[in-house]
C-alpha cells in the first residue's frame, strides 16, 4: 500500500499532474474496492 505513495515524494511540474495523479490512483483503489465487494 506504501509503495504506491511513493511518487508524492517526488517533485511534480505542477499542481493539475499531482492532482490527476492522486484521482488515478484513488480511481484505480476504487474499483478494486467496488469489484471485491461484488464478487465476495
Amino acid at each position: 500500500m506504501l509503495e504506491k505513495f511513493v511518487p508524492f515524494a517526488l517533485p511534480f511540474p505542477n499542481v493539475t499532474d499531482v492532482l490527476t495523479f492522486i484521482i488515478h490512483i484513488f480511481g484505480l483503489e476504487f474499483q478494486h474496492f467496488f469489484l471485491a465487494k461484488i464478487f465476495e
